[in-house]
């Protein structure tokens, strides 16, 4: 049995794939259109590490939750070397009041992402041109050890 766990919204409903392969990463990762599909997660089942992902078509914010010896850490990824500081709305849902600010050096292109989800699945590893930082956005309250 596949140790990962891939799953995706549409119109508000979440749904989870049999299956994580790269195949599998690159169709959920494109399917972001801005009207009925706006969320991802790949989930370790071993331990319920993941990273969200959430965003525009062309824009993404990426946070996760690492658990290393009983230890639970929710991040919010980030560009090590980021734009300026300027908050920007991002939207995150079809609601009027799914939108959350992120700083540019927070926001991530589609094939960054796919970049991204890929290293996490592969060796559980987060690129080196990303910064982790402890935080979240949106998943805290709604995850556990938060």
């Amino acid at each position: 049995m596949d140790r990962w766990l891939l799953e995706h919204d549409c119109d508000e409903e979440i749904y989870t794939l049999p299956t994580a392969d790269d195949t599998e990463i690159e169709r959920v990762v494109g399917m972001f259109d801005g009207r009925r599909t706006f969320y991802c997660c790949l989930s370790d089942t071993g331990d319920e590490s993941c990273l969200w992902c959430v965003g525009e078509p062309d824009r993404r914010l990426i946070e996760g939750r690492l658990i290393e010896g009983g230890n639970v850490r929710h991040f919010v990824l980030r560009h090590r070397l980021g734009g300026g500081r300027v908050a920007d709305p991002l939207r995150h849902g079809a609601g009027p009041a799914d939108v959350v600010e992120v700083a540019p050096s927070d926001v991530f292109t589609p094939a960054e992402v796919l970049s991204i989800f890929r290293a996490f699945h592969r060796r559980r590893e987060i690129p080196s041109d990303c910064e982790v930082v402890d935080g979240v956005r949106l998943f805290g309250a709604n995850s556990f050890g938060a």
